[in-house]
C-alpha cells in the first residue's frame, strides 16, 4: 500500500484557534495568583497580644503586608491588560497560544518573589528580582500586541494610528517603572517598592481602545 502521508493535511500554526479557551486559562491563572498572595503573608509567632497589642502585631507584618498589596494590585493590573489587549483579537492561532503561555510563565512567578520581598525587606537584589518578573510580564505583553499588529487577520478590525500608539505606550509603562524602581533600590528599597504602585496609574481608561471596538461592533458585517 503506497504512503499517502503527502496527501494528509497538515496542523498549522495559523489555523484558528478559540479564543475563549485562551482567556480562561489565562483568568484562571492570573486569578490564583491573586489568591495565593495571601499565603505570602508570614504570621509572626512570637507575639504576646496581651502586651503589645494588636498594632504592634501589624507593624510587624508591614513588609508582608507591603508586598502582598503591590503585588495584588500589580497582578490586577495585568488582568486588565490582558483583557484590554484580546478585546482585537477575534480568534487566535498556535503561535499567539505559545506568546501567553510566556506571559503566564512570570505571572506565576510573582507570588514566589513577593514572599521573598516581604521575607528581605532591606535587599535591594529582591527588589530587582521583583521588578524582573514584572518587566517579563510587560515584555511579553508587547511581544503580543506586536505580533498582533503585524497579523491583522486575526483581529476584529483594521488598527488605527492613535489606537495603536495608545496600546504600546500603556505596555510599554510597566517596564519602563520596574527600570525606574530598580535604580532607586540601590538608594532606598521602601520607597523602590512603592514606586510599583505608580503601574495602575495609566490603566484606569483605555478610551482610545473601547472607542476603537465601539466603532468595530457598530460597524456594518459582511
Amino acid at each position: 500500500m503506497m504512503n499517502d502521508k503527502r496527501h494528509r493535511p497538515r496542523a498549522r500554526a495559523n489555523e484558528q484557534l478559540p479564543l475563549e479557551r485562551l482567556n480562561a486559562l489565562s483568568d484562571g491563572i492570573l486569578s490564583i495568583v491573586m489568591t495565593l498572595l495571601v499565603l505570602g503573608i508570614d504570621i509572626p509567632t512570637d507575639h504576646p497580644f496581651s502586651e503589645q497589642g494588636i498594632l504592634a502585631f501589624l507593624l510587624k507584618l508591614k513588609p508582608s503586608l507591603t508586598a502582598y498589596v503591590v503585588s495584588f494590585v500589580v497582578v490586577g493590573v495585568f488582568w486588565i491588560q490582558h483583557t484590554a489587549l484580546f478585546q482585537f483579537f477575534h480568534h487566535i492561532n498556535r503561535h499567539l497560544a505559545w506568546l501567553n503561555i510566556l506571559f503566564l510563565f512570570p505571572i506565576t512567578m510573582i507570588p514566589f518573589v513577593a514572599k521573598l520581598k516581604g521575607a528581605y525587606r532591606y535587599e535591594p537584589l529582591v527588589v530587582m528580582l521583583f521588578a524582573g518578573a514584572l518587566t517579563l510580564c510587560g515584555l511579553f505583553l508587547l511581544v503580543i500586541w506586536l505580533y498582533a499588529v503585524a497579523h491583522p487577520e486575526l483581529l476584529v478590525g483594521r488598527l488605527n494610528a492613535r489606537v495603536r500608539r495608545s496600546m504600546t505606550f500603556r505596555i510599554l509603562v510597566n517596564p519602563l517603572i520596574c527600570l525606574f524602581a530598580m535604580g532607586m533600590a540601590f538608594v532606598d528599597v521602601d520607597i523602590a517598592t512603592y514606586i510599583f504602585l505608580a503601574i495602575p496609574l495609566f490603566y484606569f481608561s483605555h478610551h482610545k481602545v473601547d472607542a476603537y471596538l465601539r466603532e468595530v461592533d457598530q460597524s456594518p458585517k459582511g
